[in-house]
């Protein structure tokens, strides 16, 4: 008689988070990319031309990882098309990242959720483990982001390839998005709807664009960020474009990695509803330098330092 079954599926004490990096390393010999959103800043203006995403804003991720004494650097996957910039954080440390302010990309599949991160101290911070990560109370379905004075906040990961020039499947990264602001500009009903309309082919998927182009400054003609007040702050949204969409056609290995990724999106500790003791492994840990990583935090968003926990 089959006993397992009987209990709360909702219940994640003691299971195992699911690593899709793990997933499509040991099955499809693949490393995943990590990417991450940043605003733009007019304050970096004289910085476009050898750090671009720092003026306009746009995606990050890092080229390699930070390394120590036990544990040398190692490369990160290659994000083709994308430039290769050198940053300092405050601590004085260099480091490079691969910045676009576009990506361009195959959509496998996603994840999102509602969290409700430990709080401490007179400026309410979010409360952080001796390793630096965010620590969470509770975890519910997205729609409790928009009960008033629920107190969660978004967190969502994309799964997809970035492609190349010449749209061929390139590098598969995750896209972390945690913050208001970028949750509500890529969810927003005009960029979803926009990569929505897309004609669609049997047999293939479309290639999305999304990040930022910039707006033209109609008296001098310059490139400018696009920035939109939220929250007491500023922002700049992730837009959709749709012009000269092409398309990729759908392998045997592409419905298998689309297959193997199931379970990372349906893991039960990552979904698991109600209060849980959790730490966010997915993510890199809060760091005071997040300003010089990239580039302005996201209002209301957890700034990061770049370091992939791998």
């Amino acid at each position: 008689m089959d006993t397992q079954k009987y209990g709360d599926p909702n219940a994640a004490t003691g299971t195992s988070f699911v690593k899709l990096h793990e997933i499509m390393k040991n099955q499809f010999g693949l490393n995943i990319a990590k990417v991450q959103w940043a605003s733009g800043n007019n304050d970096f203006e004289a910085l476009q031309e050898v750090d671009l995403t720092r003026y306009l804003g746009g995606f990050n991720a890092r080229v390699r990882t930070k390394g120590n004494a036990e544990n040398p650097p190692v490369d990160l996957p290659v994000l083709p098309n994308w430039k290769i910039v050198s940053r300092k954080n405050t601590r004085g440390e260099k480091f490079e990242l691969y910045t676009s302010p576009t990506m361009r990309f195959v959509l496998f599949t996603a994840r999102a959720r509602a969290v409700k991160y430990k709080r401490e101290g007179k400026d309410n911070k979010i409360a952080k483990n001796e390793r630096g990560y965010p620590v969470i109370l509770s975890v519910a379905k997205t729609d409790m982001l928009y009960q008033k004075g629920s107190g969660y906040s978004p967190e969502a990961e994309v799964f997809g390839f970035v492609v190349d020039d010449k749209n061929a499947l390139a590098t598969p990264f995750i896209f972390h998005i945690e913050s208001w602001s970028a949750w509500k500009s890529y969810y927003s009903r005009e960029t979803q709807g926009n990569l929505k309309n897309i004609t669609r082919k049997d047999g293939f998927l479309p290639v999305f664009e999304i990040g930022t182009h910039g707006k033209k400054n109609k008296q001098s003609g310059a490139i400018e960020p696009v920035l939109v007040e939220f929250n007491g702050g500023w922002t700049t949204p992730i837009e959709s474009f749709t012009n000269n969409v092409a398309h990729v056609k759908i392998t045997d290995e592409m419905d298998a990695i689309w297959q193997a990724s199931q379970d990372w999106v349906n893991c039960k500790a990552w979904n698991a509803i109600g209060d849980v003791q959790q730490e966010i492994n997915s993510l890199p840990p809060i760091d005071e330098a997040a300003n010089e990583l990239f580039g302005v935090p996201e209002v209301g968003g957890i700034p990061a330092d770049g370091e992939i926990p791998y």
